[in-house]
This record gives structure tokens, sequence and C-alpha cells, in this order.
């Protein structure tokens, strides 16, 4: 039988490199919110979607560095319990099982031969 993946939801716990780029990025956009702000009293109205934007991804990089992980999607091995009719999906990184569920009638057709 051919391997199957589906992509997932999965917690990706940082590794030290990551949340230096994070971290950063994170006192990037900080100097970038701080510079829009003195742009702002001359043109109100222009920047306040860009710093709406720019708050967002400062709140994302700052959940991540404080987190230490973030959920991403993520191409995860299925594996599959034939006997007891039930198949899990695995994380890829740390080999635990993310979710489990019933084989369907869709999943018996991946062991069929493709000729």
């Amino acid at each position: 039988m051919k391997d199957v993946f589906v992509n997932r939801s999965a917690k990706h716990t940082l590794t030290q490199e990551e949340i230096d780029i994070s971290s950063r990025s994170l006192a990037k956009k900080t100097s970038e919110i701080k510079y829009t702000e003195a742009e702002k009293t001359s043109a109100m109205a222009a920047y306040t979607s860009k710093l709406k934007q720019l708050e967002a991804e400062v709140s994302i990089l700052a959940d991540m560095v404080n987190n230490g992980y973030v959920y991403q999607e993520m191409k995860c091995p299925v594996c599959f319990d034939w006997k007891s009719g039930k198949k899990s999906v695995v994380h890829p990184e740390t080999g635990e099982v993310i979710e489990t569920g019933e084989i369907t009638a869709e999943d018996r057709q991946l062991q069929m031969p493709v000729e």
C-alpha cells in the first residue's frame, strides 16, 4: 500500500532559531508601528488600515515567541489498523497521534492496486 498523508493543523514547537527570527521580526514590526504612528498625524485615514495589519502581525509574532509554538498545516502520515477498522493521523515531527477515526470506504479503496 502506498503511503498516505493528510494536512492537519498541528502543534509545531519552535526551534531556538525560529524564536530568534520571530524575535527579530517582532522588534522590526514594533519599530514600524512607532514610525507609522508618527506618519498617522498627517494622514490619519491612509495609515489606519496599515497599523491594524502591523498590529495583527505583531500579535501573531508575540504569541509565537511567548508560546514557543505555532499551529500550522503539516503533511501528516495516516496509519491504518485494518483489524480494528480505525485510522490514526500522526504528527510528523513528534510521532504523536493527533487524530483518530473510522476507516472509510474511500480509505479501503486506497488498499486496492492501481494499474
